[in-house]
């Protein structure tokens, strides 16, 4: 059967901007960049000098962190590559926790949903991307997830792709992106319907002002290959990763309207905490987070209640026969918001099914590869492993383990497991798309459980206990009642 597909909606003053803007290289993406700032592209907001001023300083920004040659990006006294802003700390290696640079960055005001405007910190060309094109807002009240704001995340995930970072090499692509870093492993959109004030002074006849709909744009933490490893001396930049997304938590704190946690909780969030059922990131590292900072509102009680969002896994981006932008081929990879972002989605009053994979969206997984019979039975034979239904939030049903596109020769998950020594790796509990699907539970050759971190790509060992089947006693207690420890294990590509 034909995949199917939707009617588009007009974008940024272009017709047919989605189907186009789908496959820009990275010439056309900077060529539109340039127009919007030139006031050629871009839509009614270019229009305005105020917004071209902006644009032009985002632009300049974002280019400075952009391949092939962006001045921060290849800083020579800054190695290796990276698309952060930084400088190499004095002494760094003799830190008992060493960290090689200083993270820098640049404040930048927007307003979004708020009030009014907000100044945070920037120091990545995704998130500067995504400020860049949510400043063209606001989309039009007809704009709904499907025609406007599916596309919109998928372009803007395509984007990203050919500015910066690369397709790891186990995809088989070493050509695809010469940056640094694999690509951000979710994009995000959140919109929000701004109601027209009303005018009881307008003089009859005068059309009164259009409601509108508000949004902002991000990805996950990318941009670095965050060696942690000191094998790899020429590559080796210590905490880096862990500097990085602790400024990332401290610009989601000082930037949220509205906040239930401290700067103490940068190691306590609900993903952290709740070890038996999670992968480890703090908050701040999603995609969610500059979307958050600009959409969620200080009044709880009503003012988040129409929040909208939706996120989008990279995969869709992996078959090469994806020429076109298709709604079947994207949508099969949309991801409900991790235990992360559903407690600020919580917290903030919102309405957490305004954010799920299922509302108005295609509800199956599309698989990039065939799976075979023979495959099936030995997913099926390992399902029948664990006893009676996973723990909540993790998915043992044949779609969401997807085994050939995970666990062949050269899956995701085998040649993750294999850059840490291990072989024999076979996948057999996955967090659930609805849950974020961002972590796979493995065993391997040594006869060993564990855990692949699918966002950052680390693979912990479970050390205590060991046993398949007491892991998933200890995942099925109570939250905060079962007893798990990890280790992180380090490989050749670390």
């Amino acid at each position: 059967m034909a995949a199917k597909d939707v009617q588009l909606h007009a974008a940024f003053g272009d017709n047919d901007f989605f189907r186009e803007a789908f496959n820009y290289n990275l010439s056309d993406i900077e060529q539109w960049l340039n127009d919007c700032v030139a006031g050629k592209k871009g839509g009614d907001q270019t229009k305005k000098e105020e917004v071209r001023k902006k644009l032009l300083g985002i632009k300049g920004k974002l280019f400075s962190l952009m391949v092939p040659n962006g001045c921060q990006f290849v800083n020579p006294s800054a190695k290796p590559n990276s698309h952060f802003p930084r400088r190499v700390r004095v002494n760094w290696l003799e830190d008992k926790d060493p960290v090689k640079f200083n993270l820098l960055c640049w404040a930048i005001e927007h307003q979004g949903a708020l009030d009014k405007s907000l100044e945070s910190k920037w120091a990545n060309p995704y998130d500067l991307l995504g400020l860049f094109i949510s400043s063209l807002g606001p989309a039009p009240t007809t704009a709904d997830k499907n025609n406007y704001f599916l596309p919109l995340a998928a372009v803007y995930g395509r984007w990203c792709s050919r500015i910066a970072g690369h397709a790891h090499w186990r995809w088989g692509w070493k050509t695809r992106g010469n940056g640094a870093g694999d690509w951000p492993y979710m994009f995000q959109v959140t919109w929000k319907l701004v109601k027209a004030p009303v005018d009881k002074k307008r003089p009859a006849g005068k059309t009164p002002p259009a409601d509108y709909k508000v949004f902002f744009l991000g990805s996950s933490m990318a941009g670095d290959d965050w060696v942690e490893n000191p094998q790899y001396e020429d590559k080796y930049t210590g905490k880096w990763r862990r500097a990085v997304q602790r400024s990332r938590f401290n610009w989601l704190y000082h930037g949220l309207q509205l906040k239930k946690f401290t700067l103490n909780d940068f190691d306590s969030s609900p993903v952290q905490i709740n070890k038996e059922t999670s992968s480890n990131q703090p908050y701040g590292n999603c995609a969610e987070t500059y979307p958050f900072i600009f959409s969620i509102r200080s009044n709880a009680s009503s003012d988040n209640k129409d929040l909208m969002g939706l996120a989008l896994q990279r995969d869709y981006m992996m078959d090469e026969d994806l020429k076109t932008y298709n709604h079947d081929d994207v949508s099969a990879y949309l991801c409900g918001p991790c235990a992360n972002c559903r407690k600020l989605i919580s917290d903030a009053g919102a309405i957490a099914t305004n954010f799920s994979v299922t509302k108005a969206a295609s509800s199956t997984r599309r698989k990039p590869k065939a799976t075979t019979a023979a495959e099936i039975k030995t997913a099926t034979d390992r399902m029948a492993a664990v006893n009676d239904l996973p723990p909540e939030g993790w998915s043992n049903s044949k779609e969401d383990l997807n085994i050939e596109y995970y666990w062949g020769p050269n899956g995701d998950g085998t040649m993750a497991a294999q850059q840490v020594g291990l072989t024999g790796a076979e996948g057999f509990m996955i967090v659930s798309r609805n849950n974020g699907g961002d972590a796979y539970m493995f065993t391997a050759s040594t006869g060993q459980v564990y855990l692949w971190n699918m966002v950052t790509d680390e693979i912990y060992e479970y050390i205590n206990p060991t046993d398949r089947t007491a892991i998933l006693a200890q995942m099925k207690m109570p939250p905060g009642k079962g007893q798990l420890e990890r280790k992180l294990l380090f490989g050749g590509d670390s």
